[in-house]
Parts: C-alpha cells; sequence; structure tokens
C-alpha cells in the first residue's frame, strides 16, 4: 500500500467537500487513474463529464500518465475561468 495527499482546490474543492485528502492505494497508479479511485470509492461528487483536468505532483506539472508513488503530493486542476 502507499499513501499519497490530493490537494482539493477550486471545483474539487466543492465536489469533495474537503482541502485535501489522503488517499491510500494499492501500488503505484497513473495519477489520471486517482479520479477512478474516487469515483469508485464515492470521494466526491462530480458530474458524469468531467471538464479537462491538469495534473501536478510534488508542485510540478505532470502528464495524465505520471505514475505517484508514496508520499506523493496531487493537485488535479480543473479549468480556470476569468479575466
Amino acid at each position: 500500500m502507499i499513501s499519497v495527499t490530493l490537494q482539493c482546490f477550486a471545483q474539487i474543492r466543492e465536489w469533495t467537500g474537503r482541502d485535501s485528502l489522503t488517499l491510500e492505494l494499492p501500488e503505484p497508479v497513473a495519477v489520471e487513474q486517482l479520479v477512478k479511485h474516487l469515483a469508485a470509492r464515492g470521494l466526491w461528487k462530480a458530474p458524469d463529464v468531467l471538464p479537462p483536468l491538469r495534473y501536478a505532483v510534488n508542485q510540478e506539472f505532470v502528464s495524465g500518465t505520471y505514475r505517484v508513488q508514496a508520499g506523493d503530493e496531487v493537485c488535479l486542476i480543473p479549468p480556470v475561468a476569468g479575466g
């Protein structure tokens, strides 16, 4: 088992109801698979069709295929609108 921290900002915070979550995973997984993990465990109330997300691990942008490791801090970043 590995433990990672998910930092929740903007819409992600609304969907989880929390500022952060600690996730226990059976093994390192691609960061984009964390979305499936959250949904499968009922940890968020996200819409069926998600907006495109960006990913950051340990404060650096990564691709969705980046495999998280024990102790990583993960951010799922929704699109931001504004002016």
